[in-house]
């Protein structure tokens, strides 16, 4: 499972009591905002359909710890990372979740926690850590470390926007217009 985790300061709870329940809304909305890049691109990373298991056989098991030659590498300064996963079943993706935490404070802080995970399938840890006849193929941390930029620019906007108001104002000013 990964996650996302983003740490605030204390200059924000000064901004709660002034902006109430508006702002944790809109952390909530922002975090939300975040772990939906992440699901996207953990779902695109695991559910490629370029190549059957026929196929993958015919050429020569790509994906074999004993000859490995990935056909979807992800370049990484100093080294080459392999999200792919093919979809043969559907049960890993069937299995794929997403969850957010309500934002909160805790000894000060304002936490805000979301995530992206498998859940009720075996073999999703040896398909992320690898085993003694396959690499490891991490298309959570890898999803993470591809959308990480964009994922910290949308929580910066995000929190940016609720310690100034913006965010609230925009939410507020739309209410009404359904």
């Amino acid at each position: 499972m990964r996650h996302v985790e983003m740490v605030g300061t204390e200059k924000l709870l000064k901004n709660v009591v002034v902006f109430g329940g508006g702002f944790l809304k809109q952390v909530n909305n922002t975090m939300d905002k975040c772990i939906k890049v992440l699901d996207f691109e953990v779902t695109k990373n695991m559910t490629l359909t370029c190549h059957t298991l026929e196929a993958l056989a015919k050429l020569g098991h790509p994906y074999s710890a004993l000859t490995p030659f990935p056909l979807h590498p992800v370049p990484v300064p100093g080294k080459q990372t392999f999200e792919a996963v093919h979809v043969q079943t559907g049960r890993l993706y069937k299995g794929k979740f997403k969850r957010v935490s309500k934002a909160g404070f805790s000894a000060g802080k304002l936490i805000s926690t979301g995530w992206v995970g498998i859940s009720g399938v075996p073999y999703a840890y040896w398909v992320i850590h690898g085993s003694s006849r396959m690499i490891k193929r991490d298309f959570l941390g890898g999803s993470l470390h591809i959308r990480a930029k964009e994922i910290r620019g949308i929580w910066e906007k995000g929190i940016r926007d609720a310690i100034t108001g913006e965010g609230i104002r925009r939410h507020s000013a739309g209410a009404g217009k359904e």
